[in-house]
């Protein structure tokens, strides 16, 4: 597909008993060659049927996902291998579970509009969200110029101290 410039990839989160059934459907993405591809749009699935050299010169990159280990180390590869993004959306929803994304600082010095939506799970609140916190925590936008940060759900005065 030389001249596809948008993607838009959706899958209902409800179906999840079908997302290994959804990875072999979606496998043959991974023959797809797209050189001009700019804007990606992806909602409760990742990347992974697309190769590569297909995504690395997105200029604009939007990502509703369930942020769990896998899909947040993941991310921080990924991320930093779109050297001409410049406008970034992360719609993040977290684990109750505490992981270790290590100490690695990821900056992203392409990007100039973030736009970042935060949701608790109705049981916790962010303080509790540890993905959430940490994966922001390994991130640096050095050079945006318009942020847009929502945060959807529990929040408790106390325990913003978290986020730093």
């Amino acid at each position: 597909m030389p001249s596809l410039e948008r993607v838009i990839m959706n899958n209902d989160p409800r179906l999840s008993n079908y997302v290994t059934a959804l990875d072999d459907k979606l496998s043959f993405l991974k023959t797809w060659t797209a050189p001009r591809l700019r804007s990606f749009v992806t909602v409760d699935t990742f990347l992974s049927p697309f190769p590569p050299s297909s995504i690395l010169h997105l200029t604009s990159f939007d990502i509703t996902l369930a942020l769990d280990e896998q899909n947040s180390k993941a991310l921080l590869v990924l991320l930093p291998k779109m050297c001409s993004l410049v406008d970034l959306g992360l719609s993040l929803r977290a684990s109750s579970h505490e992981v270790n994304l290590g100490s690695h600082v990821t900056p992203l010095h392409s990007v100039q509009r973030l736009r970042i939506e935060a949701v608790a799970s109705p049981t916790n609140s962010f303080v509790n969200n540890y993905i959430d916190r940490d994966f922001l925590h390994a991130l640096r936008f050095p050079n945006v110029l318009d942020l847009n940060f929502t945060l959807i759900g529990n929040i408790e005065p106390v325990g913003l101290s978290g986020f730093k």
